[in-house]
Formats: structure tokens, C-alpha cells, sequence
């Protein structure tokens, strides 16, 4: 018997114990790519084929993003070589390094706003200033976009 089965088995019984209302055991193939665009930096993608044979994308490094399903193995290869090209290119920048670092803080605001509502009890007041900070990032982003020239 294959000893990933069995972890799975048991696992899924552990989740069951735990509360979980349903556990679906999907069949399917995980891939890790990884593309080295240069002696320092790389990206990396998983992809999984489901029991309906569609992939499902996931950027891993060097920020994990979902990029959601594909119905066919000529869309996602599309997607991934231009995602690529696009690092390529990215990653000549002299404000590469910036980048990563605000994306690397975009990533830890996330954990710190999930962790913030999961172990606190916020104030609908809190909360209304939270949203209008996260609305004044996205209007800046927007200004940065227009004001920039696109690539």
C-alpha cells in the first residue's frame, strides 16, 4: 500500500474528529515548476489536474498568489510562460528589490489582519478605519498605475 494513502487515510479521520463536515479526497496529479530567471531569483508555480481534468494554478514564490482554474493544458502553459516573461522583465528593474520587499509586506499584512480578527473582538468603528486605510492603499495604487508607463 502506498504509505501517502495511508498518511491521507489518517489524516482525513484526524479532520473528521476534528469537526470537519466534509473531507474530499480529490485524485489528481500536483506539479511543482520552477523557472530560474537568474543566478539569484526564481519563480515557482504549483498546478494540480482534478478528477474533472482541470488545473488549478498557484504562483509560489516569489509571493504565493492563486491564479484559478484552467480548462486545458495549452491555456495554463499560456498563462505560465507569459507570468514569466513578465518577471523577466521585472526583474531588470532597479526597483526590483522594492517590490519584493512591499509584496513581502502585503503577504505579512494579510497574517496580521486575519490573526487580528481571529483572536480579537474589533469594534465596528476599528474595523470602519481599517477599511478606509486598505481603501486609501488601493487609491494609491491606482494613482501610482496611471501616473506610470506600462510595460
Amino acid at each position: 500500500m502506498d504509505p501517502r494513502t495511508v498518511e491521507g487515510s489518517v489524516i482525513e479521520v484526524l479532520l473528521r474528529q476534528a469537526g470537519a463536515d466534509k473531507v474530499f479526497s480529490i485524485h489528481g496529479v500536483l506539479y511543482h515548476i520552477v523557472f530560474k530567471i537568474n543566478d539569484d531569483f526564481s519563480v515557482e508555480y504549483v498546478y494540480n489536474i482534478n478528477g474533472n481534468n482541470e488545473y488549478f494554478l498557484q504562483r509560489v514564490k516569489p509571493y504565493p498568489i492563486q491564479h484559478g482554474k484552467f480548462d486545458n493544458e495549452q491555456q495554463l502553459v499560456a498563462f505560465i510562460k507569459k507570468d514569466v516573461d513578465k518577471f523577466r522583465q521585472a526583474v531588470c528593474s532597479s526597483n526590483f528589490n522594492k517590490f519584493l520587499e512591499v509584496t513581502a509586506k502585503t503577504e505579512k499584512l494579510l497574517e496580521k489582519v486575519e490573526s487580528l480578527f481571529l483572536a480579537y473582538n474589533v469594534s465596528r468603528e476599528m474595523l470602519a478605519a481599517l477599511d478606509k486605510g486598505i481603501d486609501r492603499i488601493y487609491e494609491d495604487i491606482d494613482k501610482i498605475a496611471s501616473q506610470s508607463d506600462k510595460v
